[in-house]
């Protein structure tokens, strides 16, 4: 009788664990640069130097370009020279001309600053959330009749993991870019940075970017 017992008991817990569901990995989870702009994770800033390699600095002001442009963002300096710059053009549809810089509805672009040992890097920033591995995807374009050669890098807790990623025109040239990283510990920022390439002339820049987070149980990101 006791042995019969203890059998029913021990089959009883098996009942009750079985019944626990299995905690499934978190989903992969993807944040795009222009669909996110101007909300977490997402920040803008300034590089020193060449190569991007410099201190860094949030660009500190407002840009919400000329009257009906539609454009918002943030920009280095307070006056109308502007730049560095990282905008985004709110436009639902077509292309906005601008000097001669052409922004597609929705884009987002940056803008290098002047030109020499101290030029600022335009620089768009993703503070990831949590550690882990990130993949990160996309491309830089030339927007402006003028292009002229820029140098894309990114660049991890500030340590180049690639780059120089060159562009040069005509106008509509991309270079695409795709990165797989392991963030640990802090500040886990992954920064987008642009050159002027020697001259910060029609350097504006439309930047397609997702940074995705790679299951832990999987080796491949979205």
């Amino acid at each position: 009788m006791k042995f019969s017992k203890a059998i029913s008991l021990l089959t009883a817990a098996g009942s009750v664990l079985a019944s626990v569901p299995v905690m499934a990995a978190p989903p992969p989870q993807t944040w795009d640069v222009s669909i996110g702009f101007g909300s977490a994770p997402w920040s803008y800033m300034q590089r020193a130097g060449a190569g991007c390699a410099g201190a860094d600095t949030p660009l500190a002001f407002p840009y919400t370009g000329p009257t009906g442009t539609n454009f918002t963002g943030r920009q280095g300096v307070n006056t109308p020279v502007i730049v560095p710059l990282v905008g985004k053009n709110l436009a639902a549809s077509g292309t906005t001309v601008y000097s001669s810089a052409q922004i597609p509805a929705g884009a987002v672009w940056l803008h290098p600053g002047a030109t020499g040992p101290n030029s600022q890097c335009a620089v768009v920033r993703f503070n990831a959330p949590m550690a882990g591995t990130y993949r990160i995807k996309g491309l830089i374009r030339s927007v402006d009749v003028g292009a002229n050669r820029v140098n894309g890098y990114i660049i991890v807790n500030n340590v180049k993991i690639a780059g120089p990623i060159a562009l040069s025109g005509p106008m509509g040239t991309q270079m695409p870019f795709d990165q797989t990283v392991t963030i640990l510990g802090m500040p886990r920022t992954i920064d987008f940075a642009l050159d002027d390439g020697g001259s910060y002339y029609n350097d504006s820049t439309q930047l397609e970017m997702t940074i995705s987070r790679c299951p832990p149980s999987n080796t491949t990101c979205p």
